[in-house]
């Protein structure tokens, strides 16, 4: 997906279909997401509502291109 500034919010734009469905299967929570060959998690984007926010002291490009981090990869983070 891309993420996209527009004043003072992020929105995601979403590239590949895959990514639409794997949010949508999931219940209302937050996932995160990272940089293109990056593990460590950028921010987050919420399942429902993919209102998206990022870590404190992150930020980003314009049109910057980030991938989803699978679940397991986010509980192995969470413990950090």
């Amino acid at each position: 997906m891309r993420l996209v500034k527009n004043r003072s919010q992020l929105i995601a734009h979403f590239t590949l279909r895959w990514e639409i469905a794997y949010l949508a299967e999931l219940p209302p929570q937050w996932v995160s997401f990272s940089l293109v060959g990056q593990t460590e998690p950028l921010g987050t984007i919420h399942s429902r509502t993919h209102e998206v926010r990022l870590r404190e002291g992150h930020t980003i490009a314009d049109r910057q291109v980030v991938v989803l981090n699978d679940l397991e990869m986010q509980e192995k983070n969470m413990g950090k």
